[in-house]
């Protein structure tokens, strides 16, 4: 996403502290969450987990959503289909934590299902960027 994003206004600055916010908070509830499995209190421990997960991956796509509507902060040449793509593919994130929230209230073991497909789906290489990017080149060659 960021390299996507040139430029920045004050708006931006506050979302993106609001991100970085709770990104600090994510290593106090994994090791909350940590010290409390198997305990009376884990469900605690992980809706607080989940719900840090969840508001991170909120901020960060309110950083990405302001960037790409707010003209000036892209980019100029940054493809539109590119746009929507990513908007689609940051999406899911906030999804699946909150999965993960819905699931820990029911069963905490459960709940680390949602973490491990999102794991995985960003852990794969990104194909339809890549596309774009190569149609892009194509077009600018001819």
């Amino acid at each position: 996403m960021f390299i996507y994003i040139k430029r920045t206004d004050q708006y931006l600055l506050i979302l993106h502290i609001l991100f970085l916010m709770f990104v600090t908070l994510q290593s106090f509830s994994t090791g909350l969450l940590a010290r409390h499995v198997g305990r009376p209190d884990e469900r605690t421990a992980a809706l607080i987990y989940h719900t840090t997960l969840v508001l991170m991956t909120l901020f960060y796509n309110c950083v990405w959503w302001y960037a790409t509507r707010k003209k000036g902060l892209l980019e100029e040449d940054t493809d539109p289909r590119l746009i929507k793509l990513l908007t689609k593919e940051y999406a899911i994130a906030p999804a699946l934590h909150l999965a993960a929230l819905i699931t820990a209230i029911c069963n905490v073991p459960l709940s680390i299902i949602p973490i491990v497909l999102l794991s995985i789906y960003f852990a794969l290489p990104r194909f339809s960027e890549r596309k774009i990017k190569e149609k892009n080149r194509a077009i600018k060659l001819n």
